[in-house]
C-alpha cells in the first residue's frame, strides 16, 4: 500500500468509528503542507449486504476524502502495523520503515493480496 520511495501516510479507518471523522479532517488539513507525500485511507470493514462498497464510497465522500481509499477485509494492514485500535496512522518512508502514532518502529510485514510496493 506505501507508494515506492515516497514517504506515505497510511490511515486506518471505519465508517463507524467517530474520531475517524476528525483524523479524515486533520489529514486533510495538513496535507497540503508536504509535497511528495503520499495519503492512502484503508477500512478494514468487509463489504456485506449491510454495508456495500458504495456505502463505504459515501462515507469517504461524506468526509471529504480527496486521496486514495482502499478496503482491507482481512485485517492484513492491522496485522502488519500492530495497529490495536482506530484511527490508526503510520508513516512509512521512502525507505519502507515505519513509524506509526503509538511512537512504535518497525517495517511491517510486505505480504498478503493487499499490500503492492
Amino acid at each position: 500500500m506505501p507508494t515506492p520511495e515516497r514517504v506515505t501516510v497510511v490511515d486506518l479507518f471505519a465508517t463507524w468509528c467517530a474520531p475517524c471523522d476528525e483524523q479524515v479532517d486533520i489529514l486533510d488539513s495538513v496535507r497540503g503542507e508536504y509535497d511528495g507525500v503520499s495519503f492512502v485511507s484503508v477500512t478494514n470493514e468487509r463489504p456485506s449486504e449491510s454495508l456495500t462498497r458504495a456505502d463505504i464510497a459515501d462515507w469517504w465522500a461524506e468526509n471529504d476524502g480527496a486521496w486514495t481509499v482502499g478496503i482491507d477485509p482481512g485485517s492484513e494492514l492491522m496485522a502488519a502495523f500492530g495497529a490495536d485500535g482506530l484511527p490508526y496512522v503510520a508513516i512509512v518512508d521512502a525507505e519502507g520503515r515505519c513509524s506509526s502514532n503509538t511512537g512504535d518502529s518497525s517495517t511491517p510485514t510486505r505480504s498478503g493480496p493487499n499490500w503492492t510496493p
